[in-house]
């Protein structure tokens, strides 16, 4: 899936920012682009928060961070 291609190109520490400048480019008027950007945010979120569960290079605050971004997500998809 090519969401999942951006994951390689983050860090762990770049990933809360990335996805925050990510959901400021949402436009809702353009579905195509806003679903892909949100399953890029998706797989970013997916793999950091299981490597953050891991404590593989994540500070607690940011893994806190990530889950709290994750939720977010999962509770938008359920309403969309």
């Amino acid at each position: 899936m090519a969401a999942k291609a951006i994951v390689s190109l983050i860090r762990s520490d770049e990933v809360v920012s990335n996805v925050i400048s990510m959901l400021d480019m949402l436009n809702p008027e353009c579905q195509n682009e806003f679903h892909g950007i949100l399953l890029q945010i998706q797989a970013l979120l997916e793999t950091h928060l299981h490597s953050a569960q891991g404590n593989l290079g994540i500070q607690k605050g940011k893994r806190n961070e990530i889950v709290s971004l994750y939720f977010l997500l999962v509770i938008y998809k359920k309403e969309g």
